[in-house]
């Protein structure tokens, strides 16, 4: 049996007037008032400083106190990447109740379950419309129109005379956020003040985020890495670019119009730039970090975009159910590159207050670095439970680890290396094929921008896996080019069996491929593709 998790100490984090950090409810409140003049959010049509945001999450919280409600309380916040989003956010945190944020423009089935679910004395329409959501609130619930919205009153609220303050303690649930649900019924995820003054103590000075510093994360904040980031921005005195979707092919542009010092990407957007010409004759002294995630980069690609861009570089991996990143792959990392290699292929390793580990998903044993296994975190991070929901939490949870279910394993010096999701590793003649890794193999051949790989019947292996690749611009590569590539680098038993074209995949808000849609179109188009 897996031994109890070992944890590292972490610092927690520090607020603006330089005390301890108990929960979110104290951030925007502490940082407007030591810097209220600051710009907090910057969008297409004006700036937000730190003290009017501010004002904005009072004016909440006092209409939210006035109509009954308090700590304890759970208030869902649907809002897209609008600044009333992030007001309505810590609006609820500083009066003590639940922020409990939805994706807004979820489907009408997925989006009437999750407001149901969290069971919210209070429905937020932050900056936006709901279109899934009926224009009658649920019985008993109020519905709070900021800014526009469906609303039976579109209500803004108004002045306050006071300013609510009862933010909830270390312990308490302080945010929940809902998994994707992408493989099923989506899940709450309770995550205390604990798990964010552990998160945010581990990650707070490890990108030099600070006043005069503009950072751009085009994340959903009903995403822990999106709101997490926009967090910690604001505990840190950054300003945080909102703007509507911008396509890759302008994102350079933007980056430097702005004059943004840290970004946060995908592998699919740095491919798309760094072999542009109007990329690599600029001049990016102004950009200084550049964060990346998601699915997979190759070692050359990211050399690659060391190069053009000159800044550092960072990437980690966690999940919502460990309040975000649990490892990272550190600047200092990246730029040992050239000594270390192979280390680009990794996530890093463990950060202060989280433990690591890979398991036998059967046996539960802890397995030797080199042996792949389920990765497993322990630690301050990893949340309290799934909302109302015990069993769920007892069948993810082993001894004092969370099991993450994806498939991992560590080298000799504690550097983690993913290599799939359980649920997507095929059974190919008795082998155990990993779609990662043959996408880290299409990656890098010239020509293609994206790929996936999902598993397909076959008669002969019961499954084999099968290619969906996207284009780079201007690219004419063929299938036969591709099979040729993963012959080369690939046993025979993972090179895909066949290879299709699509202009783009289909991907979820968060950037992650939808494989269950993907294998569905796969097979509707190729009768018999596993041979």
């Amino acid at each position: 049996m897996i031994p109890e998790p070992v944890v590292t100490p972490y610092t927690p984090a520090r607020l603006p007037d330089g005390e301890v950090m108990t929960g979110l409810g104290q951030v925007l409140a502490r940082r407007a008032r030591m810097t209220p003049d600051l710009p907090a959010i910057r969008t297409e049509e004006r700036t937000w400083t730190f003290a009017e945001l501010d004002a904005e999450a009072i004016r909440l919280a006092s209409w939210l106190v006035g109509r009954g409600l308090g700590p304890g309380d759970r208030v869902a916040v649907l809002g897209t990447h609008h600044p009333r989003t992030l007001a309505a956010v810590h609006g609820a945190a500083r009066a003590g109740m639940i922020p409990v944020v939805v994706n807004p423009l979820s489907a009408p089935r997925e989006l009437t379950e999750m407001v149901a679910d969290c069971d919210p004395a209070a429905i937020v329409l932050a900056g936006g419309e709901a279109p899934g959501l009926s224009a009658e609130p649920p019985a008993d619930r109020v519905l709070l129109g900021l800014g526009g919205g469906p609303s039976p009153e579109n209500l803004v609220a108004p002045d306050p005379g006071t300013a609510p303050y009862a933010p909830a303690g270390p312990d308490e649930v302080g945010l929940m956020l809902y998994t994707s649900g992408t493989t099923g019924r989506p899940k709450g995820i309770e995550l205390t003040g604990h798990n964010l003054v552990a998160q945010y103590g581990a990650i707070q000075d490890l990108n030099e985020l600070g006043p005069g510093s503009v950072a751009m994360a085009p994340l959903p904040f009903f995403h822990i890495a999106g709101l997490g980031y926009a967090v910690l921005a604001t505990l840190n005195g950054a300003e945080l670019l909102l703007l509507p979707s911008v396509p890759a092919t302008e994102l350079a542009s933007v980056w430097l119009e702005y004059g943004v010092t840290h970004v946060v990407v995908v592998p699919a957007i740095l491919q798309a730039l760094v072999g542009r010409a109007d990329v690599r004759g600029r001049d990016w002294s102004r950009l200084r970090y550049m964060t990346y995630g998601a699915s997979a980069m190759t070692p050359e690609l990211l050399r690659e975009a060391q190069e053009v861009f000159g800044c550092r570089f960072l990437q980690g991996y966690g999940l919502t159910e460990t309040t975000g990143g649990v490892t990272l792959l550190s600047p200092d990392d990246h730029d040992r590159a050239d000594q270390e290699p192979h280390r680009l292929a990794s996530v890093g390793r463990s950060l202060p207050g989280s433990a690591v580990a890979v398991i036998d998903p059967d046996t539960l044993e802890v397995l030797p670095p080199g042996a792949h296994g389920e990765v497993v975190v322990g630690g301050h991070q990893v949340m309290r439970g799934y909302w109302r929901d015990p069993e769920e939490t007892a069948s993810a949870r082993v001894g004092g680890w969370f099991r993450t279910g994806d498939v991992g394993s560590f080298d000799e010096d504690g550097f983690l290396y993913l290599h799939d999701r359980l649920k997507d590793m095929l059974i190919s003649g008795g082998e155990n094929v990993y779609p990662a890794e043959i996408e880290r193999v299409l990656s890098s051949l010239p020509g293609i921008l994206d790929a996936a790989v999902v598993g397909v019947p076959s008669r002969r292996w019961g499954e084999s896996p099968f290619a969906v690749v996207v284009r780079a611009l201007g690219s004419e590569i063929d299938e036969e080019t591709v099979l040729t590539h993963c012959r080369e680098q690939l046993a025979r038993f993972k090179v895909p069996t066949g290879v299709a074209f699509v202009v783009e995949l289909p991907r979820n808000a968060t950037g992650k491929v939808r494989r269950g849609e993907l294998r569905r179109w796969v097979l509707t188009r190729t009768e018999g593709a596993g041979g």
